[in-house]
């Protein structure tokens, strides 16, 4: 991509990520509060992504699950069906660190890794043909 078109691109994506963040603003506030009040802990844990180019960058998602443990909490469950423990990525996207492209590409690879966990539980654990251990 040429220079003129990156910058233009960079553009757009910040100024789109500044108005949705501004018009989910509420909700990032609710959903912070509610994080404190429920369960001890930081609101924000960093996550390391490989880039589909090669570079380590991180971003911040809303906690889900309690300190120490990977169980989801009640709160976490919630958000994380309706994937709202990704609206941190917006402030990411407004510095630069990532473009709305990258974003929608890491969702679809999450969506994938999903959907080939589920048919691996129903294919082998819920249908008994996972091993036992001796």
């Amino acid at each position: 991509m040429r220079r003129q078109e990156r910058t233009w691109h960079n553009g757009v994506d910040i100024v789109t990520a500044g108005c949705v963040l501004f018009l989910v603003l509420p909700m990032v506030l609710l959903i912070t509060i509610a994080i404190q009040l429920t369960s001890p802990g930081p609101v924000l844990f960093p996550k390391e992504v490989l880039s589909p180019d090669g570079a380590h960058f991180s971003y911040y998602r809303f906690r889900t699950t309690g300190i120490g443990t990977s169980r989801f909490t009640a709160l976490g469950r919630l958000l994380r069906g309706y994937h709202l423990d990704e609206l941190p990525l917006l402030w990411s996207v407004l510095r630069g660190d990532i473009a709305s492209g990258d974003v929608l590409r890491l969702w679809r690879i999450q969506m994938r890794f999903r959907s080939v966990i589920r048919r691996y539980r129903r294919m082998y654990v819920l249908s008994g043909n996972h091993m036992s251990s001796s």
